[in-house]
């Protein structure tokens, strides 16, 4: 087998294929997975590019499945089939999948395409690209939420990533307390936050329901890892694609929802002048899932994604490099305030922000 961490592995392995390159441009690599841009020595389906991505069975030293690939697949099979043809949003193609030697070869967005996070940390995003943005995106994810709802084979076929499951709720929740309490975060534990034992323990006991909540949950398919860094934009914004759907399964619906509005936030937070463009991406994003998903009980949907939203602030945000130790404490503190909020129904120094996102979720539509 080719050594497919390397270049020369990469060009070796596709030799006599109709995905022979002549260079092959590492992406990223020495994590979970090594991914290329190959350049064809012929076009294929149309492609003088592709993306060649190799997954490796671990994560640093933690064992990470290799079937990942299969439900990344599987997903972006099912998906493209949801979108409307006339959508600004898409999902790359598939067009090969060794599952023996864990590759999949899919479409190239392009080499000038860029992440929704990077172009917002440029400054490249207008308030009308903002709007376009939320309102595409709100629509592509409810469609995935209410398409995947009723095909039961789907349903059963991710409900079985117990990995996925897994990951997602001690990535988020299992490191709640623990970051709360300042291991191995030096932001957080010199001074340490002072929190009181009834804080910690409803934080703990939301910790424990959430978790339960994200493995039983095989009600409809979730992205599970809905960030802005897993949006990527072409250079005139007419295209959007959503990527790296390895974390795909049966979930929770506002956890796909608070990801996002709390990277955004997060991102609000230390940039300040790119508040009013986060704020339209958010609300326009949240009211666009609202009219087109729909949701038997919008309170509790509410009360999903702003706990999410302030449990993805107290686990990300010292362990992001976003800015400086006070910055990163006086957003873990609101991350507390919103996770404990958005469970007990008590709110107070961020009520404004509480309010944002229930309004946008259970308020009057705004055209």
């Amino acid at each position: 087998m080719s050594d497919l961490i390397t270049v020369s592995g990469v060009k070796e392995y596709l030799e006599g294929t109709r995905f022979e390159c002549s260079d092959a441009l590492p992406l990223s690599g020495g994590t979970a997975n090594f991914i290329y841009r190959i350049s064809l020595l012929r076009p294929v389906e149309g492609h003088s590019s592709l993306i060649l991505k190799h997954g490796r069975p671990f994560v640093g030293n933690i064992p990470f499945s290799l079937k990942r690939q299969a439900y990344e697949v599987e997903a972006l099979k099912w998906i493209s089939t949801w979108i409307a043809p006339n959508s600004p949003v898409k999902v790359p193609a598939v067009l090969h999948f060794d599952e023996d030697k864990a590759v999949i070869i899919m479409e190239d967005v392009g080499p000038d395409a860029k992440t929704l996070k990077q172009l917002l940390l440029d400054g490249a995003v207008s308030q009308a690209t903002a709007k376009k943005v939320g309102n595409a995106l709100g629509e592509f994810i409810a469609n995935v939420h209410r398409s995947s709802s009723g095909e039961v084979e789907l349903l059963r076929g991710f409900d079985a990533n117990e990995q996925g499951k897994s990951i997602s709720a001690w990535a988020t929740y299992g490191r709640l307390v623990s970051t709360l309490q300042g291991e191995d975060m030096p932001a957080l534990s010199d001074p340490p936050l002072n929190l009181s034992e009834e804080i910690i323990n409803t934080i703990a006991t939301l910790s424990k329901e959430r978790s339960s909540q994200i493995n039983a949950s095989a009600n409809c398919l979730v992205m599970g890892d809905f960030w802005p860094g897993n949006i990527v934009l072409s250079p005139t914004a007419e295209s959007i694609y959503i990527i790296d759907w390895e974390l795909a399964k049966t979930g929770l619906e506002g956890l796909d929802l608070g990801q996002f509005c709390a990277e955004i936030h997060t991102l609000r937070r230390f940039h300040p002048g790119q508040s009013a463009i986060t704020d339209a991406i958010i609300s326009t994003f949240l009211q666009t899932y609202r009219r087109l998903r729909g949701h038997s009980d919008p309170l509790s949907l509410a009360s999903t994604v702003v706990t999410h939203v302030g449990a993805h602030l107290v686990a990300w945000t010292p362990r992001v490099e976003w800015g400086g130790r006070e910055d990163t404490r006086a957003v873990v503190a609101e991350g507390v305030e919103l996770l404990v909020g958005g469970y007990t129904g008590s709110h107070h120094q961020t009520q404004s922000w509480h309010d944002f996102l229930k309004a946008s979720l259970v308020g009057p539509l705004i055209d």
